[in-house]
């Protein structure tokens, strides 16, 4: 075994100057030490002392490769697990116990060694995670059906337990620990078990969950996928991955991201020619209407297409105002040549201005003006009884001189024949009183 008690003061190095502890780290070691005081004191003091030289002694040889390291830590668990089981000093303990020293353990080591270890610049983790990366976007447009499932996306409730297990397997990548990310991987699994079961109404197989997990991870593209499964497979505690669910849906993720890696247009029941050219973006696979689609990428392609109808409304009004624009300037040049036209047609031409006459002014034409006409009063006889009664003239057709004109009329009645009075006598019985 790598480590032992007996090679413990061999195998330790000059220590470096400690780093700064994560706030993640610090609050695992908190943790850790408040369990650490519900056992017995000489257990709780032992456990500590392996753990925290290992620990020290592990962060000071940056020269190793990953693999050693990952040897190193295994090493620890099984030497640790030895010493749980045949050490009279941990006699006393219970399973459940010594099941927590090894949990505290790992969490605590893995996490204080996060920074050091996960995704190595002397591994090709980084280059693997770019690859599977770019390999699912490039497969996005598989659907459900293609995979030979079935699931009722058209269900909200469905839709919420897809979104749920989504954010688990995303949620992988914030972990440190590996029990951790083997945690949202099992809250991931369980939601796809519900998936199936609501979308079938019965429970789901478990040849249905992988094909089921294969989808959940094409829509999810998982950040730093591959190196969260080598720190997995590297660090965790051996007995975690080889029992258990957690072990059983593990070995599933990995299934199902050799499946990706490795699909072909036969996996699919697609032809050859079909699969390139949805490989290369050059044609999409027909809509059945009931693919999956999260709340956010719904909300995004609602929006996306109300910017496109509120552009195109934009240009209409846009094209509308030029148009406006060209027909006012049309306009304009148009009434500009219709008044030039006007202005050559009938050129202007000043006359002088009228002069205003006064009547009563001694001037040489009011002096050609006929003198004003002067009545006469006519006198009527009174007629018998007192009554007198208003003559009867004969009406007068005289044409009077206009008075602008200078030459006399030769249709004007005489004076006295205008101003005689003419008297005319009334029947002597209307003339009598009564």
């Amino acid at each position: 075994m790598f480590y032992s008690e007996s090679s413990q003061d061999q195998l330790t190095a000059p220590k470096k100057e400690a780093r700064r502890a994560s706030l993640e780290s610090q609050q695992v070691g908190g943790e850790f030490t408040e369990f650490l005081k519900t056992i017995k004191k000489p257990v709780a003091l032992d456990v500590s002392k392996k753990v925290r030289s290992f620990n020290e002694r592990v962060q000071t040889l940056t020269e190793y490769s990953i693999e050693e390291l990952s040897e190193m830590v295994q090493d620890f668990y099984q030497s640790m697990s030895d010493r749980f089981h045949s050490n009279p000093l941990y006699s006393s303990c219970s399973p459940e116990t010594i099941e927590s020293l090894m949990d505290y353990m790992e969490k605590f080591i893995m996490t204080t060694l996060y920074r050091s270890v996960f995704c190595s610049p002397h591994t090709d983790d980084e280059e693997k995670d770019l690859a599977i990366q770019t390999r699912i976007r490039s497969l996005h447009w598989v659907s459900s059906q293609m995979l030979d499932m079935s699931i009722a996306e058209h269900e909200m409730g469905v839709r919420q337990l897809i979104d749920q297990a989504i954010t688990d397997i995303i949620e992988m990548d914030a972990k440190r620990a590996p029990q951790d990310k083997l945690a949202c991987l099992v809250r991931c699994s369980k939601h796809i078990f519900e998936v199936l079961r609501a979308s079938k109404d019965i429970p789901a197989s478990a040849d249905e969950f992988l094909p089921a997990l294969i989808y959940i991870v094409l829509k999810a593209n998982p950040p730093l996928l591959q190196s969260n499964i080598q720190y997995i497979t590297r660090f965790a505690n051996p007995s975690r991955l080889m029992s258990g669910e957690a072990g059983y849906y593990f070995t599933n993720l990995c299934c199902a991201v050799a499946f990706i890696e490795n699909i072909t247009a036969d996996s699919l029941s697609l032809n050859p020619l079909e699969f390139e050219h949805y490989m290369s973006g050059e044609a999409t696979p027909p809509s059945r209407g009931n693919e999956y689609m999260c709340e956010g990428m719904r909300l995004m392609y609602e929006n996306l297409q109300r910017v496109a109808e509120m552009q195109k409304r934009h240009d209409k009004v846009m094209a509308e105002a030029m148009q406006l624009q060209r027909d006012v300037e049309e306009f304009k040049e148009n009434f500009k040549l219709e008044i030039q036209k006007v202005l050559e047609r009938t050129p202007l031409e000043i006359k002088p201005r009228k002069v205003k006459v006064e009547i009563d002014e001694e001037s040489e034409e009011t002096n050609k003006l006929p003198p004003p006409l002067i009545p006469i009063q006519s006198l009527v006889a009174p007629t018998p009884g007192g009554t007198n009664l208003p003559p009867c003239q004969e009406p007068i057709n005289a044409t009077l001189p206009s008075p602008v004109s200078s030459a006399p009329s030769t249709n004007v009645m005489p004076a006295s024949d205008i101003l005689a009075p003419t008297v005319v006598s009334l029947p002597p019985e209307k003339n009598m009183l009564p």
